[in-house]
């Protein structure tokens, strides 16, 4: 076999597919490219997580999220996004992105898409409702 087939054999067997819910789908589909463009698609990976982790961990602590929240996560959410195109100097994690997105001509839609979605995800109560009509099943079987 040649090195490049090693390789993705390499890759595919190390992955758990039992815990695949454990890990992001799009890390196990980057890490079959070559190094530094699985170091980039790490770094954006790593850069949206901060949002989505920020507002997942206050659903998790809390009921809801309130009009004051929403605007709070709202402001944080667009910040994120200008520190996409402008990073902070004293960030390292904002520069990496910057090079990471300059490098590899990285488009700033699927940044802005994730931001939209965020957005959407703080104003929306689908998930309260979701959660409802689950309990009612659980409890009707």
């Amino acid at each position: 076999m040649n090195i490049q087939t090693d390789k993705f054999l390499e890759n595919f067997n190390v992955i758990d597919f039992h815990k695949v819910r454990d890990h992001p789908n799009i890390l196990i589909a980057a890490n079959f490219w070559e190094e530094e463009r699985f170091r980039a698609a790490k770094i954006c990976y790593k850069f949206m997580r901060m949002i989505d982790d920020l507002i997942d961990d206050h659903k998790t602590k809390n009921k809801f999220i309130t009009a004051n929240e929403k605007k709070i996560f709202e402001t944080n959410i667009n910040d994120w996004l200008k520190r996409i195109i402008t990073p902070k100097e004293c960030d390292p994690l904002q520069q990496e992105l910057k090079e990471a997105i300059d490098k590899f001509k990285i488009p700033l839609w699927p940044m802005e898409s994730f931001a939209k979605s965020m957005i959407y995800d703080i104003q929306s109560v689908i998930f309260k409702k979701i959660k409802l009509i689950i309990l009612i099943t659980l409890q009707t079987n």
